[in-house]
């Protein structure tokens, strides 16, 4: 059976407790992720701006950001997006038990896919890891 966190459903008509806190969850982490744009948006447009920057920190904090960002986005696609459909899709009377199955083996793929992009996206740990896999 699905996942089950909330009684949407009760004697044929929606369950107005629950589903006002689903629509409460929903609205913080909406909030959340609009403040997440917002201050990712204030800090490209500091560092287009910032003059007393030389071109060598600018390059890494374009760097460090960029890591950031595709740190932020992984959890969100891995974690997140796999387990928000099951918490809120019932609401509509939609069935995702075959879903359920697949939450945690998609959510393992987290840890490794974070460390892999952080390793990727860095110029040393990516120098190392191709002196390690070409046995240098």
């Amino acid at each position: 059976h699905a996942i089950i966190i909330g009684d949407y459903w009760r004697d044929g008509h929606y369950n107005g407790w629950v589903l006002a806190g689903t629509a409460y969850f929903s609205t913080i982490i909406g909030s959340c992720f609009l403040f997440m744009f917002f201050c990712s948006i204030s800090i490209l447009r500091h560092l287009a701006r910032a003059k007393a920057l030389s071109l060598k920190t600018r390059k890494l904090q374009y760097a460090l950001f960029r890591i950031l960002a595709v740190q932020t986005i992984i959890p969100l696609i891995f974690v997140h997006s796999d387990a928000g459909p099951p918490l809120f899709l019932p609401v509509f009377g939609v069935d995702l038990s075959w879903l359920c199955d697949w939450i945690s083996v998609i959510n393992s793929f987290f840890p490794p896919l974070d460390a892999f992009a952080t390793m990727l996206l860095m110029r040393d740990y990516r120098r190392a890891l191709q002196a390690i896999l070409s046995c240098r």
